[in-house]
């Protein structure tokens, strides 16, 4: 994909609409690394043109040797929901084939887009990402919220891309008016994608009797300080809905997080209107901006969370209090931002790998398998697989050794023992289905930190609910 920088280019916008068949998938919440964004184009009363943008790393997929051929499988999805009703359901379906390891590279990016209309109003937007070959997924949970149209000038929400190019095509997959723009969706700027481009529309402008507007783009730290302010352009108006489109080289700013605002006003006269965008410049060993954190000092955060949004984190937080110390879970309590969480579950995830003297993200990498097992196998009545005793059990312990199941015996309620052989010399988890719903609670265990109830065996005895 060429890089090169169109400055300047005045692109009259078509109306564009689409709305893509409907799918499903059956996917169970995971955590493969994966991001997402969004942007919300040509705003009207009755509908809105909106993109969700995913994108993931080569390296979280599984690739199968088929007849000498490595071949991925994976399929991605969005379901859009408005309250507790989904109104959406997407599926696309890929496979990518490689001739041999050569030509893998896991830092590579792979790209989706789902583009669609809606209605006004406010959306939860979950992207999933599922490998076939592996069995494990992603997902990414994102609001959405689409205002009606003013009636006066506006912009509409800022795309980043990765590149931006002339496209010979209409119906490509990445082509909107007359360009191919990749999205990036990670949000994010490092040494294999040191250049940040943008593409925002602005509209109504034949709503006035003005023949030009002036618009530029400006930069702030994550203090609210402006750091960079790009030149002011004047452009002629020919069409009520325009694109501006450009981009910089963001390693040149420190590294940090930064805001990407673009403004447009029609006339000195005329209130300015922007767009923002916040997006993240990161340097393994680089300079980094000078912003004030934690007394003056800039915590280490591994790059695997740079990316995550602050609400995916604490979903993560949650789980793994599984695993916290008190201390540990009463400081999750007071994170009050997002760059706090990042920080923290850093640090969370080192002191894991210390106390299993494990090699650094090992330990994590055991939870996320541990969870995605449990939300595949014990999701029941709605209720995820992480939040049921067993799916505790596994996340806490990991897979049993051996496990007996007593579910057809007429004498006693349904249960099932675990049993863990290097577990504290020998220990056993018991799990009875006591009301008759599927639903197994640990009744009883021999190892010391559980639930102790040596008259179990009395309670789910069929005589004595008699």
């Amino acid at each position: 994909m060429s890089q090169k920088l169109y400055r300047s280019i005045l692109i009259k916008i078509v109306p564009i609409f689409l709305l893509i068949g409907l799918g499903t998938s059956s996917a169970q919440v995971g955590f493969l690394p994966i991001s997402a964004d969004y942007a919300v184009f040509q705003n009207s009363d009755s509908a809105s043109y909106v993109e969700i943008y995913l994108s993931f790393y080569q390296g979280s997929l599984n690739y199968k040797n088929v007849n000498d051929t490595l071949s991925a499988i994976f399929r991605t999805n969005l379901t859009i929901m408005s309250g507790k009703k989904i109104i959406r359901n997407i599926t696309h379906k890929f496979s990518n084939h490689i001739a041999d390891t050569s030509k893998f590279n896991r830092l590579n990016q792979f790209y989706d887009i789902f583009k669609l209309g809606l209605k006004p109003g406010k959306y939860r937007a979950i992207a999933r990402l599922q490998d076939s070959n592996s069995g494990m997924t992603g997902e990414y949970v994102m609001d959405i919220k689409i205002k009606v149209a003013p009636k006066t000038m506006y912009l509409s929400d800022v795309q980043l891309a990765t590149s931006i190019s002339r496209s010979d095509s209409s119906t490509g997959r990445y082509t909107k008016n007359g360009l191919s723009i990749i999205p990036n969706a990670r949000k994010s700027c490092d040494m294999l994608t040191p250049m940040l481009y943008y593409y925002v529309e602005i509209n109504n402008l034949l709503r006035s009797s003005a023949t030009e507007y002036h618009f530029y783009y400006s930069i702030k730290s994550e203090d609210g300080r402006e750091i960079k302010k790009g030149p002011v352009l004047t452009k002629d108006i020919i069409a009520n809905s325009q694109a501006e489109v450009s981009g910089f080289n963001a390693l040149s700013l420190p590294e940090g997080r930064y805001t990407l605002l673009l403004n447009a006003r029609l006339s000195d006269d005329e209130p300015l209107v922007s767009s923002r965008k916040s997006f993240l410049v990161y340097k393994p060993n680089g300079k980094k901006a000078n912003n004030t954190l934690s007394g003056g000092k800039r915590d280490k955060v591994n790059s695997e969370f740079l990316t995550m949004s602050g609400e995916n984190i604490k979903r993560e937080l949650n789980i793994a209090k599984y695993l916290a110390t008190p201390e540990e879970a009463n400081a999750m309590k007071g994170l009050d931002s997002t760059q706090a969480l990042r920080i923290f579950i850093t640090q969370f995830w080192q002191n894991q790998d210390k106390k299993h003297e494990a090699v650094p993200g090992a330990s994590r990498r055991h939870f996320l398998e541990m969870v995605n097992q449990a939300n595949q196998s014990y999701h029941h009545l709605g209720k995820p697989g992480w939040k049921s005793d067993r799916g505790r059990v596994l996340i806490v312990y990991g897979p049993p050794d051996e496990v007996d199941r007593n579910t057809n015996n007429m004498e006693t309620k349904p249960y099932i023992v675990w049993r863990y052989n290097q577990l504290y010399g020998g220990v056993e988890f018991v799990f009875a289905d006591r009301n008759g719903f599927g639903t197994y609670e640990l009744i009883h265990s021999t190892y010391y930190k559980e639930i102790q109830n040596p008259d179990w065996k009395r309670e789910i005895t069929k005589s004595s609910f008699r």
